[in-house]
């Protein structure tokens, strides 16, 4: 066991299977950085002959792919010899036989609808130019598929963090950087979570919480176009109901918008909350884009890693789409919570708004 391990209680440990949840996902994501690169070409070997047996370790690949950020070319040419179209990420850098291959396999008459689905999004994760045009001339021009599904390929692109305007322009859904928030000294970090407010829920009349605050001015962070701190303001009882908005101020400052209805149940006792504030998370390494989308991983920036589908919010100012901007898996700051909450931001209103969600 890594005796670098955050956890001191799981340093005493000598079983795997004994350690936390936070030390386990951080032990095994370190078993999968150490990997030397002729490990990693044999595991992306046993991938495609998994592929090929229609036998895929989904959690297998899917470490491999966020941690390694492995090149899924070879693996997107088997999944498609194969007919095997999920989960989309296999075909994240497919060439464009393979590309062009998806588009035609929705260019024929004889539909259904899971195979539908699955190739909408197996191209929305390969999302070039493309791609982007053959979404929108099926929005303007549906195929009979359409009528299949419950939503348009406005929404299937948003798998691939995008989605584009009645015009044809794309509009960008995620940041191409990401960091993790790691276990580490808070006090001096560019990001902290979990500032319990003096003012209350107007819902449930728990105290409010500024749930992230993040100093967009550390170099680190430049990329999110921050030009100050920013806080997103939710009732950690209530977004777990309803989606939130909160405005900020580039200086930290922030306060909920929003018609919200009191009445709702508090199912969070205040010594609850008041764990929040002793949780030590702060700004970690830079990954790659896809890492915060398996493994319980909190991130800033990049692509989430939705409990359910994914969901990207209408800015209630503008109303165009906001851009996905945070992750925070309640049980790694509020124990025996579930789920994950999420943040969105527009940048050009100075709104963030937060959701929930859960298996």
């Amino acid at each position: 066991m890594n005796e670098q391990i955050s956890c001191e209680k799981c340093r005493k440990n000598k079983s795997f299977e004994r350690l936390c949840n936070d030390c386990r996902v951080e032990e095994e994501r370190n078993i999968i950085k150490n990997l030397s690169n002729d490990e990693v070409d044999k595991k992306v070997n046993e991938i495609i002959k998994d592929i090929e047996n229609d036998s895929l370790d989904y959690d297998a690949f899917m470490s491999l792919f966020t941690i390694r950020r492995i090149n899924t070319k070879r693996i997107a040419k088997v999944a498609f010899d194969t007919k095997n179209y999920w989960p989309e990420e296999l075909y994240v850098d497919a060439d464009e036989n393979v590309r062009d291959g998806l588009i035609e396999l929705l260019s024929n008459q004889k539909y259904d609808k899971t195979i539908v689905d699955n190739v909408l999004l197996c191209l929305s994760v390969i999302g070039d130019d493309v791609v982007k045009k053959q979404f929108y001339k099926w929005h303007k021009e549906p195929m009979p598929w359409r009528k299949l599904l419950y939503v348009g390929t406005q929404s299937y692109a948003e798998g691939g963090g995008f989605t584009f305007d009645e015009d044809g322009n794309v509009i960008k859904l995620v940041f191409d950087k990401c960091y993790t928030l790691i276990k580490g000294d808070s006090k001096k970090a560019p990001v902290k979570i979990g500032q319990i407010r003096k003012d209350l829920c107007p819902i449930c009349g728990l105290p409010l919480v500024d749930i992230i605050t993040i100093d967009g001015s550390d170099d680190r962070l430049k990329y999110l176009g921050i030009d100050g701190t920013v806080s997103a303001t939710v009732c950690v009882n209530c977004v777990g109901f309803e989606d939130m908005y909160s405005k900020y101020v580039l200086n930290g400052e922030s306060h909920l918008i929003g018609d919200y209805k009191n009445g709702e149940n508090c199912y969070i006792e205040l010594d609850e909350l008041e764990g929040i504030v002793s949780n030590k998370y702060s700004l970690g390494e830079e990954v790659h884009s896809y890492y915060g989308v398996y493994g319980g991983i909190n991130t800033i920036g990049g692509f989430a890693d939705f409990a359910q589908d994914f969901k990207y919010l209408d800015c209630p100012v503008c109303g165009e789409k906001m851009k996905y901007l945070s992750q925070i898996h309640w049980d790694t700051i509020l124990e025996d919570i579930e789920g994950t909450i999420y943040m969105n931001i527009c940048t050009d209103c100075k709104i963030i708004g937060s959701f929930h969600q859960q298996t």
